[in-house]
């Protein structure tokens, strides 16, 4: 016979089990899309989550997003039939992502995490900086030089980092593309060393993207900022206005993880063609 505490021992795992797979789902939601933040959302092994948007999703990018064809912590599916509807289903019960979204040239960002209270469907608008603005004619393009979105630099970074398995997908959002795989180390500096796995140019935005590896050989975790990458080309250039991108995460002390580092233009707002050919290194400052 079992004993009172054995009873009472399975019991409590009992109930802990039927509260980790419990949902409350909630009623749909209405939201503005912003792509200057990064937007979360609840997600649950039980309930798929229907996101509506207003324009045609044309890309859906991401750590741990899958389409079902691989392993992956959250699933996705667009409708063949209506290109706004995405529905996501938590396939990992700790799944912690980012998914871009890419809806117009302008790139959004998620993070799915779990919930107990997750929402069965979200209704996205445009917020007003959002917006389409009215048309302007060929003569008038000619004349406007705008400057490079920050929204654009994400998207053509996340391009060049999934260039493998996209690439063949997507033709079109690789025109006048230009790309070199490498593998530049930079020296250990502060602690961290910089590996160069990709480097990519974007002729029309005269953007050049460094894709590779940060490796974290200190004792302690870090977080990259911003602005605090400088870009070295061979032995006598070096570009400190760069943007680093990341995944948002901090690096743990003896472990790597993806960086990106855009260098538009000069920096300084001046035109810039490096080739490809060029040597490159990047110093992160601590």
């Amino acid at each position: 016979m079992n004993s009172p505490t054995s009873l009472l021992f399975v019991f409590l795992i009992v109930g802990i089990n039927v509260k980790l797979f419990s949902a409350e789902p909630q009623p749909p939601l209405d939201l503005k899309l912003n792509p200057d933040i990064i937007q979360p959302l609840g997600i649950h092994p039980k309930v798929d989550l229907l996101l509506v948007f207003p324009e045609e999703v044309t890309l859906i990018l991401g750590q741990g997003i899958t389409t079902g064809e691989d392993p992956g912590q959250v699933q996705v599916q667009q409708s063949d039939k209506n290109p706004k509807l995405v529905t996501l289903r938590q396939l990992d019960p700790k799944a912690d992502v980012l998914m871009q979204i890419v809806l117009n040239e302008q790139v959004f960002v998620f993070r799915l995490r779990p919930s107990q209270r997750p929402p069965t469907t979200v209704r996205f608008s445009l917020g007003p900086a959002n917006k389409k603005a009215r048309e302007i004619t060929k003569e008038e393009s000619e004349k406007i030089k705008e400057p490079v979105s920050m929204a654009r630099i994400k998207q053509m970074a996340n391009l060049v980092g999934q260039e493998p398995r996209l690439r063949a997908k997507l033709p079109e959002a690789y025109s006048n593309y230009e790309s070199r795989e490498t593998d530049f180390s930079s020296p250990k500096a502060n602690g961290l060393v910089m590996r160069i796995r990709r480097i990519a140019r974007f002729p029309d935005e005269d953007t050049l993207i460094l894709f590779g590896e940060l490796r974290n050989e200190r004792e302690s975790s870090y977080l990259p900022s911003a602005h605090l990458a400088t870009v070295k080309v061979g032995s006598k250039h070096t570009f400190s206005k760069t943007i680093l991108l990341h995944t948002g995460k901090s690096t743990p002390a003896k472990k790597s993880d993806f960086v990106w580092v855009a260098l538009v233009g000069d920096g300084k707002g001046k035109p810039l063609h490096l080739s490809l050919k060029n040597e490159f290194s990047i110093q992160l400052k601590p």
